[in-house]
């Protein structure tokens, strides 16, 4: 959402600027005040697979969810070839309501397309 995306540029602005050039919080408020979303993170490879991205997701629910500002969560983006988050998000309960779809063009036509492995561990 490019509004969620405005509010986090907007959020971490007002870390880095002195009191006088802060963005009143009310205004970032009510310009995010229905849904927050996880648009893009990732977990360094040493990390994977000791639940620090169901972590991050829980540390949301804990702690922003309780604020009753966002009516959902959506988290975006997770490719039917990322079956950890998949797994992340069954295990929180989530819901799948919309479907991305990626597409891909060979340029070479004589080359025949193989699906990359997805590596489970």
């Amino acid at each position: 959402s490019g509004i969620g995306l405005l509010v986090l540029i907007l959020a971490l602005r007002n870390l880095i600027v002195s009191a006088a050039k802060r963005i009143e919080w009310t205004l970032i408020e009510e310009m995010a005040q229905y849904m927050m979303y996880g648009l893009v993170f990732g977990v360094a490879h040493d990390f994977h697979g000791k639940g620090v991205e169901g972590a991050m997701i829980k540390f949301a629910e804990e702690t922003i969810v309780p604020m009753n500002r966002y009516k959902d969560t959506v988290l975006t983006w997770i490719g039917d070839f990322n079956p950890k988050m998949i797994t992340v998000c069954e295990n929180l309960g989530a819901k799948q309501y919309r479907t991305f779809s990626t597409y891909r063009y060979l340029f070479d036509r004589t080359k025949t397309f193989e699906r990359a492995t997805i590596n489970e561990s």
